[in-house]
């Protein structure tokens, strides 16, 4: 990063079933981002010509099968949620995702990377140097989970961390069964530099290239694996990062559809000052119009 601040892109890979979400995505980004934060949005070939009216100065629309080794995209399809290859267990729809997201060094510019997913939707302008770096280095978002998660996250939560450390080849945690971190949000930054350093970590000495090692996972998370090897692997100071467990994003993770109360109880119980972003979790097919309607989106 240069000594004038880094540069900074926001990163989305979806599809189609995502589309109007998405565009509220977009519009919010275009309203709310500092002009010169390019947003890199990743999309399945079938789908890009759904997606290229929302090109622009700063929207870029990329094909998920130029973005990853073509061995990825399989023998053949099934309705985008899976890929039948010759190296691997089919792959589904969000590893391919996850995949994606770790490859970003390779198509998108900028030191940092800031993760957003589809049903995510900006609330207000921000910079993003004030908003993610102190004192040169970058937040790196970890939260305790503790005994007062409902215990079907704490597995969750454990079983990526196992997986992150078998990729990554160290030790699994030690920790009691609950009390660990866990990385997982939305608008989340990472560093170009320490994210090239764990693609050449996961490549080392395996056999395999990191797209197919993760690829043959069954269960995976890119944010637990980011965050365990800075944490594991590098160190918060070598890695450049600190630790910060505020969540900059208003979430509902209800995986049902959210009403206009529910959405307007989220609104005025929930919201507070640090949120930047929303996100209403796309598994509820909640419509994008309501969402917009009573939080005020642009």
């Amino acid at each position: 990063m240069s000594s004038s601040g880094p540069t900074f892109a926001l990163i989305t890979p979806t599809f189609a079933g995502d589309y109007k979400q998405f565009t509220l995505l977009a519009r919010t980004a275009e309203y709310y981002l500092p002009k010169d934060v390019p947003h890199y949005v990743i999309v399945p070939g079938a789908d890009y010509s759904k997606f290229k009216a929302l090109q622009s100065k700063r929207t870029h629309l990329l094909i998920e099968e130029e973005v990853l080794p073509q061995w990825t995209q399989g023998l053949f399809k099934f309705k985008n949620k899976y890929r039948v290859t010759t190296r691997t267990l089919p792959i589904r729809g969000w590893i391919l995702q996850q995949l994606v997201k770790i490859a970003a060094p390779s198509f998108a510019s900028g030191d940092v990377f800031l993760y957003a997913d589809s049903d995510v939707a900006f609330l207000r302008g921000f910079d993003p140097a004030k908003e993610f770096v102190r004192d040169g280095k970058v937040k790196l978002f970890r939260e305790i989970c503790d005994e007062s998660w409902p215990q079907v996250l704490l597995d969750r939560g454990r079983n990526w961390r196992n997986v992150s450390c078998r990729l990554l080849g160290i030790a699994g945690d030690q920790e009691p069964r609950a009390g660990f971190s866990g990385y997982v949000g939305n608008v989340i930054p990472w560093r170009r530099d320490v994210l090239e350093s764990l693609q050449k970590h996961l490549d080392r000495g395996w056999g395999r290239s990191w797209p197919e090692r993760i690829a043959r996972c069954k269960t995976f998370s890119e944010y637990t694996l980011y965050g365990v090897y800075v944490e594991k692997v590098l160190g918060m100071d070598v890695a450049g990062h600190y630790p910060d467990e505020t969540i900059c994003a208003l979430e509902s993770w209800q995986a049902r559809e959210q009403s206009v109360a529910d959405l307007t109880r989220l609104r005025e119980e929930k919201l507070a000052s640090h949120h930047i972003a929303l996100m209403v979790s796309a598994k509820g097919g909640t419509p994008a119009e309501r969402i917009e309607q009573v939080f005020g989106l642009h």
